[in-house]
């Protein structure tokens, strides 16, 4: 299965793992799954840190590429072609970042889940 982590439960794994229900925790440490980081949250948690608005941000900054390793995760890059695909979602809540993740995803086989 793939997995494909928003910006709140990977920032969350990384500082804060209980805030993740057990099993979120264990699908994401099974080594069947395979589990996706979108450049999306690279971009809104550097966004976020600048604005002031994620606290200990510069860390998670910092250490990104190393977070994803730890977790055996693969980055989910953003071309243009998702960006427009993204920018073109209905969604229901004004975070620009909501929407971002999914297009890529789509095009790399499917629907990936968004576990929280």
């Amino acid at each position: 299965m793939k997995l494909l982590l928003d910006t709140h439960a990977f920032v969350w794994r990384l500082t804060t793992p209980d805030r993740l229900s057990g099993d979120v925790n264990e699908l994401i440490d099974d080594p069947a799954h395979q589990v996706l980081v979108s450049a999306a949250s690279a971009w809104e948690i550097a966004t976020k840190t600048r604005l002031g608005k994620l606290p200990g941000g510069d860390i998670i900054v910092a250490g990104f590429g190393a977070a994803i390793s730890d977790l055996s995760a693969d980055e989910l890059p953003i071309t243009a072609h998702h960006a427009l695909s993204a920018g073109r979602y209905e969604v229901d809540h004004r975070d620009p970042f909501g929407s971002d993740a999914r297009g890529p995803s789509r095009h790399r086989g499917g629907s990936p889940r968004h576990p929280r």
